[in-house]
């Protein structure tokens, strides 16, 4: 199963055109942690990497003149911690891994009505215990509306499988853009 989802990120990132791409990495120095008396358990410490990349597969203009959209994003996070020898008993697993896919379809339906429709798949496991079971399904509906050129507010209904069951949500959405370099988007 890893073998697989390594072959598939390598395909994506060489057989397609760069889109728009993050990639961060952290590490959080070796802190002493504590239990509830104010006993040192050990020092841990954690290298967290952080990647996606979005690209846009489809493109037209609705007859409003604004843009259809088919868009996929892949995303990766990949967690290591560094642990003393006591604490290591009370950690999760040294390494773990979640990636994610997901295909998002926005279209204009009428002047100053919109929707953004996605769904897609994540994987998120121990890196030494990656199996089927460990893939979830997530994917929304919201419609939003422009209150005028710069902010747009939404609501709509999401499903994922994370918590081992079917879960659906209400989806909350407000985007508010202003001419500049700032931008306040809640989605």
């Amino acid at each position: 199963m890893k073998q697989l989802c390594y072959l598939c990120l390598l395909l994506l990132v060489f057989t397609l055109d760069v889109g728009a791409q993050h990639f961060k990495a952290d590490y959080y120095t070796a802190t002493t942690l504590r239990d509830e008396q104010n006993s040192s358990l050990g020092e841990a410490d954690k290298l967290l990497l952080k990647g996606g990349w979005t690209q846009i597969l489809g493109y037209q203009r609705h007859a409003t003149g604004r843009p259809v959209l088919w868009m996929g994003s892949l995303t990766a996070k990949f967690v290591e911690y560094g642990a003393d020898r006591r604490l290591k008993p009370l950690l999760p697993a040294e390494q773990m891994i979640n990636t994610g896919m997901t295909f998002t379809h926005v279209r204009p339906l009428s002047e100053r009505w919109n929707f953004i429709g996605a769904f897609g798949f994540s994987l998120h496991a121990l890196s030494d215990y990656v199996r089927w079971g460990s893939l979830t399904t997530h994917g929304g509906a919201i419609f939003t509306y422009m209150l005028d050129k710069g902010m747009d507010i939404g609501v709509g209904l999401g499903m994922t499988s994370n918590y081992g069951f079917p879960f659906i949500l209400p989806l909350p959405y407000f985007s508010w853009k202003r001419p500049g370099k700032y931008a306040v988007t809640l989605n």
